[in-house]
């Protein structure tokens, strides 16, 4: 459940419901029925939602792609239902990155977090990682602490973005100790 910009989304069942923040004027939106390409049995179409102004962002974080599986957030138009655009991340690679776990959006900007991931230089293992673009999926950042330990899953705490700040939660992070 997600309310923001006058509008309140709720999903269920592969479906995006809108509504006005009265409870009145519902939009259905489906993965069936409103994407250009139907992604394959076993999504998870509606696992996270986010709005901000006229759009609403929904993932589906259990896509295949070639022979692996990852994720995608479909942006719609959050007064009509129209199919805006779909973001993929441009650097994963291997089996379950849950990319769009997590999503929040506000300031301009839109933030997805994808969990299970190897850093790139440590090898550890479901790490995580959050992607940050502008509202019209423009610009990809890639944000990742300087220390994360092996199952930290960094993005998938929560991810709040608020009054220019971008906030996230790593679940399952273990205490590191500084060195003196």
């Amino acid at each position: 459940i997600c309310a923001c910009s006058g509008r309140i989304a709720v999903t269920s069942n592969n479906a995006l419901y809108l509504y006005d923040e009265d409870g009145g004027n519902e939009l259905i939106i489906n993965d069936q029925t409103t994407l250009p390409i139907q992604p394959p049995g076993g999504n998870t179409f509606g696992n996270s939602v986010a709005i901000a102004g006229n759009r609403v962002w929904v993932s589906d974080n259990n896509v295949p792609q070639g022979s692996s599986y990852s994720g995608t957030v479909y942006c719609f138009n959050a007064e009509t239902g129209a199919f805006l655009y779909e973001l993929r991340p441009k650097d994963i690679f291997g089996n379950f990155s849950a990319y769009g776990l997590r999503i929040a959006a506000g300031g301009g900007k839109l933030a997805i977090g994808a969990d299970n991931l190897t850093h790139p230089v440590t090898g550890r293992s479901n790490t995580g990682k959050v992607y940050l673009y502008n509202v019209d999926g423009t610009n990809e950042k890639i944000i990742e602490p300087d220390v994360l330990t092996t199952g930290a899953l960094f993005g998938t705490g929560g991810l709040v973005i608020d009054h220019g700040m971008l906030v996230v939660g790593a679940s399952r992070q273990q205490r590191v100790e500084n060195p003196l």
